[in-house]
């Protein structure tokens, strides 16, 4: 009976040792390197994106450890490319399409070089579209020829890249303008059109410039492409889509046909501790509420919308982490991935 006890006693403790040695066999976790600074690139402050922006900091500031968190008003990638590069920028906020070409150093990146960004979120949407009067009787990507148009803005070669692919799907090139020149800023474009001195400009629709040119002039009028144009721009520019756009998403006061849309991403350096990078992507999609209010498109972001996109450069380690849990990273998504790391190799 005392042997039989014993054994019993002696088996519990093995088990007991046993279960222990699993438990410490385990992976631990390693604890996030939080940096004491993070500083996030944005377009010109008062914009669409600044707003995000500060919403995202707001948020970080509350949850995380990190001592500053800063929205420096840079422009584009040409601006904070470089700087993410050299650890002076942690995040940015620009179209994911446009910084394909910042990873992969091509097109306007080509002298940089490839810079090492990751995507960490997909966010709202946004149409990339030309923008007019309707006394200037511009009513089709055509009638755009020998007037005069903002097609391009410092820092965002973007615009000039859509507005040449939305020309060229009509048979047109630049040279077919009577004036083609680069904006100051959106708000000074917005001013000259209303007041007759230019006749369009390409920018991606926000609601401020919209309401301010409906107020002015009636109505906000944006150049439509044809289904088949809208196809050529999207074939020749990886990231953009075609959308239709309903009436009011932007103050605009009439369905968009077939507009040249993008995913506006939160962007990265490829070198940020993947924990804190899981980190952050958390507390940004599952905080949404509390930054939702930041600006009307943020209730673009989120969970419940699209934050993994195969319109950008590939995504973080910490970020990957994350979508896998949440069961949203696809095979469509990994190989978008591989394709683009096994372009880079070949640079």
């Amino acid at each position: 009976m005392k042997l039989c006890k014993r054994k019993t006693i002696l088996l519990g403790i093995l088990a007991l040792l046993f279960s222990l040695l699993i438990f410490f066999a385990q992976p631990v976790q390693a604890a996030p390197k939080w940096p004491d600074r993070l500083v996030i690139g944005a377009p010109s402050a008062g914009t669409t994106l600044y707003m995000v922006a500060v919403g995202m900091s707001e948020v970080i500031k509350k949850h995380t450890p990190i001592k500053m968190v800063q929205v420096l008003p840079l422009g584009g990638p040409t601006v904070w490319g470089p700087m993410m590069k050299k650890g002076e920028v942690d995040l940015a906020i620009q179209s994911g399409a446009n910084v394909i070409d910042l990873f992969l150093g091509q097109g306007e990146f080509t002298k940089m070089g490839p810079i090492p960004v990751r995507t960490y979120i997909g966010g709202h949407r946004m149409a990339l579209m030309f923008h007019t009067t309707p006394d200037k009787n511009i009513k089709t990507i055509t009638d755009l020829k020998n007037k005069v148009v903002y097609t391009s803005m410092m820092g965002q070669p973007m615009f000039l890249q859509i507005a040449q692919a939305q020309l060229a799907s009509a048979g047109l090139t630049v040279k077919d303008l009577r004036v083609s020149s680069t904006m100051p800023s959106v708000a000074q474009a917005t001013n000259q059109l209303i007041e007759g001195k230019i006749d369009a400009f390409i920018y991606p629709v926000v609601s401020v410039s919209v309401h301010q040119i409906n107020q002015a002039k009636k109505e906000c009028v944006f150049v439509n492409l044809t289904n088949e144009q809208a196809d050529y721009v999207e074939k020749n520019n990886p990231g953009y889509y075609k959308a239709v756009i309903p009436a009011g998403e932007f103050a605009n006061k009439k369905e968009m046909h077939y507009a040249i849309a993008f995913q506006t991403n939160l962007h990265g350096r490829a070198d940020m501790d993947p924990e804190v990078a899981y980190e952050l992507v958390k507390i940004l999609l599952e905080k949404h509420n509390e930054w939702v209010g930041a600006h009307p498109q943020a209730k673009g972001w989120g969970l419940d919308k699209k934050p993994v996109t195969i319109a950008s450069e590939p995504y973080h380690p910490g970020a990957i982490k994350y979508y896998q849990e949440k069961k949203l990273w696809t095979k469509e998504v990994q190989e978008h991935n591989d394709k683009l790391f096994q372009q880079l190799k070949k640079k």
